[in-house]
Order: structure tokens, then sequence, then C-alpha cells
């Protein structure tokens, strides 16, 4: 049934946020619906870096969260078809049935200038939802990456509350020179949904040797995804 099919984890929370969206003026939900017709590969990944996204919320004149929310209402309602569903009745009808469950039957007409033209084949929903199974479900899968770059200071001594001597007190106040360093900090999600965030440095030489390390398992990425 569609009704356990769809309802079946959707919080309170979730159906608000897709009225917000759906309480959005006609002309920013054609915006965003222009937007998603030109990117539907993002419905297809799963996500977009946030600073992507808020130049998309900004080109159309809503807020980030609003556009997120728009994305997660697309897609919330265009995974849960099946490939029998493609065989009864065209994607709109099929929205909107889903929007009657979510007690948004009267935003129907609007939800249609957010879903006008967006179709994607049975094909690639199946696979993106499997992909999604063995690439977020089998481990903890990166969430957001955020990296500042920062000079540190180098003194001829590091502060020492059990040390008192004048030549301690002079050697705190040499200073020899700087080196950067790169602070980087991971947001890692597991299945469950539970966040583990790490923070660690990288000095610039450490740095270089991560990303030809990334380079290198890109490249090979890149010879895989050629064979499929």
């Amino acid at each position: 049934m569609v009704e356990s099919r769809l309802l079946r984890g959707i919080s309170e929370e979730f159906i608000e946020s897709c009225r917000t969206v759906l309480s959005l003026p006609k002309m920013q939900l054609r915006k965003i619906n222009e937007w998603v017709r030109s990117h539907q590969q993002v419905l297809l990944e799963g996500g977009l870096p946030s600073r992507e996204a808020q130049a998309a919320a900004d080109s159309i004149g809503v807020t980030r969260q609003d556009f997120y929310n728009a994305l997660s209402l697309l897609s919330t309602l265009v995974f849960t078809q099946k490939p029998e569903d493609f065989a009864t009745q065209p994607s709109i009808e099929f929205y909107a049935a889903q929007l009657k469950e979510m007690s948004l039957g009267d935003k129907i007409e609007k939800a249609q200038l957010l879903f006008k033209g967006i179709q994607l084949s049975p094909d690639e929903i199946e696979y993106t939802r499997q992909k999604s199974f063995v690439t977020q479900y089998l481990m903890p899968t990166l969430e957001d990456l955020q990296v500042t770059c920062d000079l540190r200071a180098i003194f001829r001594s590091l502060p020492s509350g059990s040390t008192t001597s004048e030549d301690h007190e002079n050697r705190l106040q040499t200073l020899l020179g700087f080196t950067p360093i790169a602070i980087v900090s991971l947001e890692l999600n597991d299945a469950a949904g539970n966040e583990d965030i790490s923070t660690f440095q990288l000095t610039e030489s450490d740095l270089k040797f991560v990303i030809k390390i990334f380079q290198e398992a890109l490249t090979q990425m890149e010879i895989i995804q050629k064979q499929r």
C-alpha cells in the first residue's frame, strides 16, 4: 500500500517542512523546478555541498533551508516510486496521491509547479536506491568536510606552569617564525544517523601527501566508472 510505504519513518517535522516549501510563492517554486530539471543528477547523487546549495538558493531567492527541504521533498516522493507505479499512472498523479497521504492535499496545485517535468526512469531510481544502501549503510560515510588554514607561531619555549625562571620567560617571548597548518574537520554519519566529528591538523607536506593519495584513488575510481 502507498500509505505504509510512504509514511513509515516520515516525521511530522518533515511534513511541516514540506508544507513550508509548498507555501512559497509560485514564482520561486517554478525557479526551483527549473533548477532541478537542469540538475536532475542531484536527485540521483543524493546530496549537494552546502556552498553549491547556498549559491543555488541565492539565485532562486529562497533560503538554503527551504532549498534543501524542496530537494528532500522531491527525493522522497521520487524514490518512493516502484516500477509498477510507472505502469499504472503518470508521476504527477502518483505524487498527488502521496501528498494526500501526508495531509498536504491542499498543496497539490503548487506541488505540480515543483514537480513539473522532473522524470527519472525506473532503472535510474532503482539503481540509486540500491547504491544508497551499499554506499551509506555498510559503514560510516562522510557528511561534511571543512578545512581551515592557520599560520602557527613557533616560540623558543612552550608555556609551562611549572617553570618560572628568567631564562624560561625570555624563551617564551622569543618568536622564531611561523609555519602553515591545515585544520581538518570531518563529520561522519552511520546507518543509525549517529554523527561523529573528528578534527585533526596537517602540515603542508602532510596535506600534499593526502592530496596525492586521493588523486590516485580518484584516478582508479574514474577507471572503474568507465567500465560500468
